[in-house]
């Protein structure tokens, strides 16, 4: 499954480049702690995360990201391919991807790491001076082999 997460990423991220991205950044960021997506805090000592990004002007993008610290002396790969556009009613917006979360052992083997599909609706309107954007937004913690726990889901909403 990784190493076909892997393939997948790495045309999707070929691809992106040969439709003339409209957007490729490098990040690199020092972070006090370590936060999930869903605001869970693992680790509070000092983390490097860096992520590679190219988007495609169809929506179309590719993620590479790496983290140290989620555990001691741990560290994290994802891979994301995804789409972000234009939905009708204009102006909503989706973003749906799916992820491979290279949690143990990172890039030896498939124990403890994880599928991760998410998708979000986002309909912003101008409220006063300030523009409001409530968000509905669906993601899955799927178990690829080994002890990584049950599937696990997480359905939310907000401002």
């Amino acid at each position: 499954m990784k190493s076909l997460l892997a393939l997948v990423t790495a045309s999707l991220a070929v691809s992106c480049v040969q439709l003339q991205p409209s957007m490729v950044t490098v990040s690199p960021k020092v972070k006090s702690s370590y936060v999930l997506l869903t605001g869970q805090q693992v680790s509070n000592q000092p983390v490097v995360q860096t992520d590679l990004t190219v988007v495609a002007k169809s929506g179309l993008y590719a993620n590479l990201w790496h983290s140290t610290g989620s555990t001691p002396g741990a560290s994290e790969i994802d891979l994301t391919v995804g789409w972000s556009g234009f939905l009708q009613p204009d102006p909503l917006t989706a973003d749906l991807n799916l992820s491979y979360y290279d949690l143990d052992r990172v890039l030896h083997g498939p124990r403890g790491d994880l599928a991760v599909p998410l998708g979000e609706l986002r309909y912003p309107f101008e409220f006063g001076d300030h523009t409001v954007a409530p968000l509905l937004r669906g993601i899955g913690y799927l178990p690829i082999a080994g002890d990584a726990g049950d599937p696990d889901g997480l359905l939310g909403g907000g401002l």
